[in-house]
């Protein structure tokens, strides 16, 4: 297994601050559009999976908790995958919804208020 430089991973702390000013965002919407409060509602699980599998991702590179059996240096690779899945979910499902609305429609449910 070949783990990359300690510096590679820096680019996670840039990843997790956005996505917690996103869900900070959502979370101080006072009267999300249905449509918007529907959609959350749906990909939640999805995302919150994606981003648990993430941080494993992370934490399967680090010598101490990564072991010498076939499982532990698997895991990177079952994280990663996990990640993949869960985010490809939750892309069908706003994809799904934005074939429904136009685009101002669809910008509104972020941005605008119901």
């Amino acid at each position: 297994l070949v783990a990359p430089a300690p510096w590679a991973f820096a680019i996670w702390g840039a990843i997790y601050m956005l996505e917690t000013a996103g869900v900070l965002y959502i979370a101080s919407l006072k009267n999300p559009a249905p449509a918007l409060a529907d959609l959350l509602q749906d990909t939640a699980p999805y995302f919150f999976l994606a981003c648990s599998a993430q941080a494993l991702w992370c934490c399967s590179f680090r010598s101490k908790y990564v072991t010498g059996s076939l499982l532990a240096r698997s895991l990177s690779t079952i994280y990663l995958v996990s990640t993949s899945a869960s985010l490809s979910k939750v892309h069908a499902l706003v994809t799904a919804k934005r074939a429904s609305l136009t685009r101002p429609q669809f910008a509104l449910m972020f941005f605008g208020t119901s």
